[in-house]
């Protein structure tokens, strides 16, 4: 019994172990910018993403540096490179903002970002910019 009690004590004070969910880009390219019942535009976003909301999700993808340096802390991640698509006409789903705690190194390889995700555009007017963002993001994998 007192084994029985002690693993007990040790699962309940565990720290709990959230799973990451990874968002792939058909999700993520799923959302839609769609006339606003007040005028203007909205974005639908895809269920999945409303659900994973606030939540640690994962995103894989190319760096797309939105600040000068070799080190930076604000960056986007896309499917694709610019050179895979160079003419390509890429709307604001085909990117997620990041936000690092920390400086991290730019790098043309693939990369897998870990952060917090935010829907900066939703219920509210769309007016253009960021539909996906990942606050206080880490870089968890590069093959660079």
């Amino acid at each position: 019994m007192r084994l029985f009690l002690a693993a007990l004590l040790i699962v309940l004070t565990a720290p709990a172990v959230h799973a990451q969910t990874l968002l792939e880009w058909d999700v993520l390219e799923a959302a839609q910018i769609v006339p606003a019942r007040n005028g203007g535009w909205a974005v639908r976003h895809p269920m999945i993403a409303v659900r994973a909301e606030g939540e640690t999700v994962r995103v894989t993808g190319h760096m797309v540096p939105l600040e000068t340096g070799r080190r930076v802390t604000r960056f986007a991640v896309s499917r694709m490179t610019a050179e895979e698509c160079y003419y390509c006409m890429p709307g604001p789903t085909s990117f997620v903002e990041v936000t690092t705690t920390r400086p991290v190194d730019l790098t043309t390889g693939f990369v897998t970002v870990t952060g917090r995700l935010s829907l900066p555009s939703r219920g509210r007017t769309y007016e253009g910019g960021t539909i996906y963002r990942l606050d206080n993001a880490r870089l968890t994998r590069s093959r660079g």
